[in-house]
């Protein structure tokens, strides 16, 4: 009598369960398809069929490794570099594994990313290996195949479970200045707390379940534990950091407990700071939380808008689009959000757990080890578009001399003004005018007025 395989057995089991929720989706909502299938490549290797992984996009290659998997061992140690310049035919043009010190290679506990052109761009990671962890900055160039070479490496850093990437820094359990990738620096975060950490009634935290930087906050999501629930995963917190200049202090401004989930974790959290929201995907759905709110009322603060229905393992923002994975990937319109609505324009029935995207293009990495490429189609996906009465809302004079005064129709609650590249300028509150920035050039006035009202105009600065 011939045994039966259990890896095999599990494997072909989990497959058609997605399967046949991924088919009963399709049918029930095939009206919504706003994406197609255009390539899917299989792990080759075990160790790369977890829940949780690190994806990045650099050029036309996807990387990728695992921080958890079903049956292997706690991380990866294998960076995997697909080839997506055929999306209908991706394929492993490059696999990297670090003996730095020791000749076992090493796992990886996380990456982030930083491309550098079509063809060529940094890998920031975190290695556990010869009884060290350690931070390396590899650099990847295109080539047949692609190479992978070391540009710099920090030894006995301490572990942490994620990091991010702000400009030149990757942000995790302390700050890595990369500005030279020869020589990377790290500094501790000195930490300044105002008002609580962390809810009153809520004794401990676990490890982050994600983080995200923008150009000047630092956005984590906790487990905490509830001392009303004996110890049970009970909420999420968000830790709400402002860095100084040099990234070396960092201020907690605020945090948030979604406590009326009651008890369901959540998974993953984004920061845009242009519309001054975050969203906190949870294990039921997604939590719209203003910036503003946070650092006016600590953990007290209330959503915006939340959507409920299902676990959310990953969220991207990209301009007022707000990428999903919840059992499918799905696109939200966010732009009017302030105001407690969004809309789904997006829409695609296949399950992932973590999500890149560049320009037309969505790469999902799913818990059975396939990586889907999904195309846009940007015939129907509609622009965001901020519904307000722009046109009515006039700036004088317009383009303006450096040195002049913007006047404003009325006085509002709150006008910013942000650079090409996203960086905020200046934030002044209830004015009338505004002072515009010395340097010449093109920037993005954002207007909150005394009824609530979004309003986005340009600014044209001249000699």
């Amino acid at each position: 009598m011939r045994s039966c395989n259990p890896l095999k057995f599990y494997k072909t089991l989990l497959i058609f369960v997605v399967l046949l929720f991924l088919f009963s989706l399709a049918f029930s909502q095939s009206d919504s398809l706003n994406m197609r299938l255009r390539g899917t490549w299989e792990c080759p290797s075990f160790d790369l069929r977890g829940q949780k992984s690190s994806i990045g996009v650099i050029g036309n290659y996807v990387i990728l490794a695992t921080n958890a998997g079903y049956i292997a061992p706690y991380g990866s140690d294998t960076l995997w570099i697909i080839d997506v310049s055929d999306p209908d035919s991706p394929y492993t043009a490059l696999t990297y594994t670090d003996t730095a010190f020791s000749a076992t290679p090493a796992l990886i506990n996380w990456f982030v990313v930083k491309e550098l052109s079509e063809d060529s761009g940094f890998i920031y990671a975190e290695f556990t290996g010869g009884g060290r962890q350690y931070f390396k900055v590899l650099q990847l160039d295109s080539g047949n195949p692609p190479s992978i070479t070391t540009r710099g490496i920090i030894d006995s850093i301490g572990f942490d479970y994620q990091g991010a990437r702000m400009g030149d820094w990757v942000i995790a359990n302390g700050a890595f200045n990369c500005d030279n990738p020869d020589t990377p620096v790290k500094a501790s975060i000195t930490l300044i707390y105002e008002g609580y950490s962390r809810p009153p009634d809520c004794f401990g935290t676990g490890s982050p379940e994600d983080v995200e930087c923008s150009e000047n906050y630092r956005v984590t999501a906790y487990c905490v534990y509830d001392t009303a629930e004996d110890f049970a995963e009970a909420t999420k917190i968000m830790n709400l950091s402002h860095p100084a200049a040099d990234v070396e202090t960092a201020r907690v401004l605020g945090c948030w407990r979604g406590s009326y989930y009651n008890g369901n974790c959540g998974y993953s959290v984004a920061i845009n700071e242009t519309l001054g929201v975050i969203a906190l995907g949870t294990n039921y759905g997604v939590v719209f939380v203003s910036i503003e709110d946070i650092e006016d009322s600590l953990y007290n603060a209330v959503p915006l808008a939340k959507w409920e229905e299902n676990p959310v393992s990953d969220l991207i923002w990209d301009d007022c689009k707000l990428y999903v994975s919840a059992w499918r990937v799905l696109i939200f319109d966010v732009s009017d959000v302030e105001s407690g609505s969004f809309d789904t324009i997006g829409y695609y029935p296949i399950s992932t757990s973590e999500l890149a995207v560049k320009e037309n293009y969505i790469y999902g990495f799913g818990g059975l080890g396939y990586l889907c490429i999904l195309e846009m189609d940007t015939n129907s996906i509609q622009e965001c578009k901020f519904e307000c009465p722009q046109d009515d809302f006039d700036l004088f004079p317009n383009p303006i001399n450096r040195s002049a005064k913007c006047k404003l129709p009325d006085v509002v609650k709150r006008a910013q003004v942000f650079d090409l590249t996203g960086k905020l300028v200046s934030n002044t509150e209830n004015t009338s005018e505004i002072t515009v920035p010395q340097t010449c050039g093109l920037y993005l006035l954002r207007i909150k007025t005394a009824n609530g009202m979004e309003i986005l105009k340009k600014i044209f600065v001249i000699e």
